[in-house]
């Protein structure tokens, strides 16, 4: 039996205490844990529903469901896992991995070996989006956007990307010139990824790079950072949200590099009280982060239910009279 939908409903009436009646919580109003008041239920006995969902069949699904939307954040794929959470996190953890031209052969071919049944990934709904959100996405993975303002040049006499920077404001480099073999990195001393197109188009450095992601962490985006030198300065700007959480978690861990989240707490809370109450379908899951600090970021913003883009963090700057460079470096 699949429990994805009833952890949901469950771990959603637990954070919030009242939920509109959903048929996951006849068997709680049965035992007492939550009372019926016309289309509501309200959560009655807190402590035992925290244990029901902390047994061992519970808490399986729920890390499940928590990795699998960490996963498909990161990816780039904005769908909602509401069902079948382990077919999923299976799904997206092989579709992660792959580097070869894919169709329809191909993805039959991957649901026997995952499923036992050629058909599985078509036939299920949540699996199917998956897949299609994923094969939509791959054309654009190849490409790189970043601009460089420190000397980045091509080891083979190629053009210096900071002059095409300087000259067309941006480089935008296809598959086969955009592996960081190809450019000298040996004297880069900072990074910054960028999550978003319009902050990446609008942003200028006083030195090193910054990249665009395209709102997920692809590894191509991880290579560069892997092959930046060791003393090399990563931060991620993105948004402050469960989704950007993912995509700066997701590329420290494929790129093996420690960076910096931005807008870090201080920011935040320089902004908070100009910044929009978190009205996501999901809350940020500190657990499913690695590191320390990044769950401490997280666990403060969740705690304060904030949310900020990045063009809203940029905004508010410029409206206090801030200067970037000045958080940055």
């Amino acid at each position: 039996m699949d429990l994805t939908a009833r952890c949901l409903a469950w771990r959603g009436l637990l954070e919030r205490g009242r939920a509109g009646w959903n048929a996951e919580f006849a068997m709680l109003e049965r035992a007492g844990i939550v009372r019926r008041e016309k289309n509501t239920a309200v959560l009655v006995d807190e402590q035992e529903l925290r244990r029901l969902l902390a047994t061992p069949e519970f808490a399986d699904v729920i890390a499940k469901l928590d990795s699998a939307e960490t996963l498909a954040a990161a990816m780039g794929l904005r769908v909602r896992i509401a069902d079948r959470a382990p077919d999923c996190l299976r799904l997206l953890m092989a579709l992660e991995k792959t580097d070869q031209s894919v169709g329809m052969v191909w993805r039959q071919q991957l649901s026997a070996e995952l499923f036992g049944d050629s058909k599985h990934i078509g036939s299920v709904s949540i699996l199917s989006r998956i897949y299609e959100d994923w094969l939509a996405l791959k054309p654009s993975r190849g490409e790189l956007r970043l601009k460089a303002f420190s000397p980045l040049p091509h080891t083979a006499g190629g053009p210096d990307l900071s002059e095409v920077t300087k000259y067309h404001g941006q480089a935008v480099l296809m598959s086969s010139h955009a592996r960081p073999e190809q450019y000298d990195l040996s004297r880069l001393h900072f990074i910054m990824t960028c999550e978003n197109l319009s902050p990446f188009l609008e942003l200028s450095l006083p030195v090193g790079i910054l990249i665009y992601t395209g709102g997920y962490a692809s590894r191509g985006v991880a290579a560069w950072l892997k092959s930046a030198p060791a003393s090399c300065c990563w931060v991620h700007f993105g948004d402050f949200d469960p989704d950007g959480l993912a995509i700066f978690d997701r590329l420290s861990a494929v790129s093996g590099r420690d960076g910096e989240f931005f807008p870090n707490q201080e920011t935040l809370e320089l902004l908070k009280s100009d910044l929009p109450a978190w009205q996501g379908a999901r809350s940020i899951r500190v657990d499913s982060l690695r590191g320390d600090r990044l769950k401490g970021l997280a666990r403060w913003g969740a705690s304060h239910e904030l949310q900020a883009e990045q063009e809203q963090v940029l905004y508010q700057l410029r409206k206090r009279g801030v200067n970037l460079d000045e958080l940055l470096f």
